[in-house]
């Protein structure tokens, strides 16, 4: 049943960044969060710990790439992954959409448009909508947060 696939949002954030990320996040059956923070002295993590669905790591590494390492290395395996920012909210209706669209196509990797919460119908980037093949030479116009991709492919 696709409504059982994981979801798992892996979220790269530095110091007061972390501030209110929880009210950014969503409670969802099936998703949960990894929270990796740097910069991290002097910044209460409470909050988080008190939802089970977010994880949160204190990382002494630097830059949002190794975050995201980080993140990857401590994911679960069956989940398909979001890499998220600390200023990015999801419309709950994003994570049922992601599945549905992993679980009637046959791919480990894609891209989708994000929008602005004030007005829905403003992309940020006009990707087009349409499905292309992607490879080495044409994912870099995307950003990470755009990208959903199985854990394990």
């Amino acid at each position: 049943m696709i409504w059982l696939i994981p979801i798992e949002v892996h979220i790269a954030t530095h110091g007061s960044r972390i501030k209110n990320i929880n009210n950014r996040l969503p409670i969802t059956d099936y998703v949960s969060y990894l929270v990796i923070h740097q910069n991290y002295n002097g910044f209460e993590e409470s909050d988080l710990i008190k939802r089970s669905d977010i994880t949160y790591i204190k990382s002494k590494s630097t830059g949002v790439a190794r975050s995201r390492n980080v993140a990857l290395m401590l994911s679960n395996p069956d989940a398909i992954i979001l890499l998220s920012d600390d200023d990015v909210e999801f419309d709950k209706d994003v994570f049922d959409k992601i599945r549905l669209y992993f679980s009637e196509n046959l791919i480990d990797f894609c891209t989708f448009k994000v929008g602005l919460l004030e007005d829905k119908n403003v992309d940020m980037l006009d990707y087009g909508n349409y499905k292309r093949k992607l490879n080495w030479k044409n994912v870099g116009k995307f950003g990470a947060i755009n990208f959903a991709f199985r854990a394990k492919f």
